[in-house]
């Protein structure tokens, strides 16, 4: 994200480095996917995460601001790790994906990372793939099973005079629906259907209710943040877990945001804003930034406040877009 917003170049070549050295070290192309641990030993489980996470860490955010060869080289990477998702933990008879992939007995409903928040997320960022290769296979892939989960994971209730339902989590190892409520979760299949809302606001059918929920329940409105777990039967926080996680400020609460700002700009049909830090010397175009994962016309671009401990002249800069895609 900081070379995203920055365009620091000697940031780019540690992460180009970094990138090389996971592929060198993690992708095995004998086994034919990313294991958990270094390839040469023993790794007992493969987990969708070690898949899932190196296109939606860096290669899909970053490609497009790549210069050449890096750019084409890393299109190539992103196809090769979309095709391992859908080649080793898609199920055709379920429409979603296996959080790991080795021993049968894994393959089950309720096994760890199967649950409709990392399948939706792998449909929404395999989307975003075909979309940036230009490849209608991975779209026409996605969309559906997009649309499948998000009919399965939401539950109708009448919950208030303005909520009239939410979503679930996963199927439990009995194939029932588990109604609670786990943050991450919420964000990603909210963030799923704003991607499809642009092109077909009826997905707002969802999200209409789905927001609110999240708004009036998922947020501690006396000490900020987000609650990690809600009870589906009484709507009331789960206390016993901490607010504090890895990911969630700085990535999936904040990222929530994002893409409920941006994709409800685009169908109110209105320009939205985004802020950079980019180097005196670019002139910033819609082949160097982007408004995050996804497309958008540049309406304007105004320099603000010089940045004065960053080395490349770096001045705040704050693009407007419109025509988000």
């Amino acid at each position: 994200m900081y070379y995203f917003l920055t365009h620091d170049v000697g940031v780019l070549h540690k992460i180009i480095q970094l990138k090389d050295y996971i592929f060198s070290v993690y992708l095995d192309d004998g086994r034919g996917y990313f294991t958990w641990y270094p390839k040469h030993t023993k790794d007992p489980e493969v987990q969708i995460v070690a898949q899932l996470d190196q296109l939606y860490a860096y290669i899909v955010m970053l490609t497009p601001t790549l210069p050449q060869p890096y750019k084409d080289i890393w299109k190539k990477d992103m196809k090769k790790v979309a095709d391992i998702l859908i080649t080793h933990f898609y199920s055709e008879r379920y429409k979603f994906f296996w959080g790991v992939e080795t021993e049968t007995s894994n393959l089950c409903l309720g096994t760890d990372h199967t649950d409709f928040g990392h399948s939706v997320k792998t449909f929404w960022v395999i989307q975003k793939v075909g979309e940036m290769l230009g490849e209608p296979f991975y779209i026409d892939f996605a969309r559906p099973k997009i649309d499948k989960i998000s009919k399965d994971a939401f539950v109708e209730e009448n919950i208030s005079d303005v909520i009239k339902g939410s979503w679930a989590c996963r199927l439990d190892s009995e194939g029932n629906i588990d109604i609670d409520k786990e943050w991450w979760i919420l964000a990603e299949l909210d963030q799923a259907c704003e991607i499809l809302a642009i092109h077909d606001p009826s997905y707002y059918a969802y999200l209409n209710n789905t927001q609110r929920y999240w708004l009036d329940k998922m947020v501690d409105h006396e000490y900020g943040e987000i609650w990690h777990m809600v009870d589906g039967k009484t709507h009331k926080p789960v206390i016993n877990y901490p607010k504090v996680h890895n990911w969630k400020t700085s990535l999936h609460s904040f990222e929530h945001v994002l893409f409920s700002y941006m994709t409800a700009s685009q169908i109110k049909n209105k320009e939205f804003e985004l802020y950079y830090a980019l180097p005196e010397w670019e002139n910033a175009s819609h082949y160097t930034i982007a408004p995050y994962m996804f497309f958008g016309n540049i309406v304007k671009i105004e320099k603000g406040e010089k940045i004065e401990f960053m080395p490349d002249g770096n001045s705040i800069s704050i693009v407007t877009y419109n025509g988000l895609h």
